[in-house]
């Protein structure tokens, strides 16, 4: 159960940097990618950075670390939603680069991290036996999740305290679950398969009373 908690809530905190609501008022304060003839290339412009530094991320995950990407992914991500959130607030139509900037520096953050490693960690977490029912219910606690999203958001009106309450929201609760998240979340590049499962399976080892006795799957027995 602890493996499958700890990756549902990394595919929460996924949907919260990337979703329909958040998307639309994105698009809302993009005016740099926008033609004469009024086509927006905002969306396309922002994914190709994203695809760029994941391109970069699947090379540096082993050679840097799982958490130090996480916290710099979803820590980073968090702030620029409390950041933007804060901008439009105080200043929503004329802030025009600082809206842009927030909005590349969101991209790079979610290429270094944001969905790529609740896959990896997927990939490494679960028992061998139960992996695939264990992503299809994690996978399905996301797609619900975002058609939620879209449901609430979809016919919502617009306005500069949706907008900033929204943004503020967002980067509030995935603050909170980067902070939990990173104290529970192991360190498992450069390691097995095996070894990797252990890692997830230290801090919920069964303890009997007595002295204790240590076996290879992380479970204490009391002799």
């Amino acid at each position: 159960m602890r493996p499958l908690m700890l990756i549902a809530l990394l595919k929460v905190a996924f949907v919260l940097s990337f979703n329909y609501g958040l998307n639309m008022i994105r698009l809302r304060y993009s005016s740099f990618f926008i033609t004469a003839e009024g086509f927006n290339f905002s969306a396309i412009t922002y994914l190709t950075i994203r695809l760029c530094v994941f391109c970069f991320t699947l090379f540096s995950l082993d050679l840097n670390g799982r958490k130090r990407h996480f916290i710099i992914s979803h820590g980073g991500t968090s702030l620029l939603l409390l950041l933007f959130g804060v901008m439009i607030f105080i200043q929503p139509s004329n802030f025009a680069v600082g809206y842009e900037a927030i909005q590349v520096l969101l991209e790079v953050a979610g290429g270094l991290g944001m969905g790529v490693l609740s896959d990896v960690y997927s990939s490494e977490a679960h028992n061998t036996m139960k992996k695939a029912r264990s992503i299809f219910l994690t996978s399905s606690i996301e797609y619900s999740f975002h058609i939620a999203i879209i449901c609430a958001t979809f016919n919502v009106s617009s306005s500069t305290s949706y907008d900033g309450i929204y943004l503020v929201a967002s980067g509030v609760i995935l603050f909170a679950l980067t902070y939990i998240l990173y104290k529970e979340l192991p360190e498992t590049a450069k390691m097995s398969i095996r070894q990797t499962r252990n890692e997830f399976l230290k801090q919920g080892e069964i303890v009997f009373s007595g002295s204790q006795k240590t076996t290879p799957r992380g479970i204490t027995f009391g002799s």
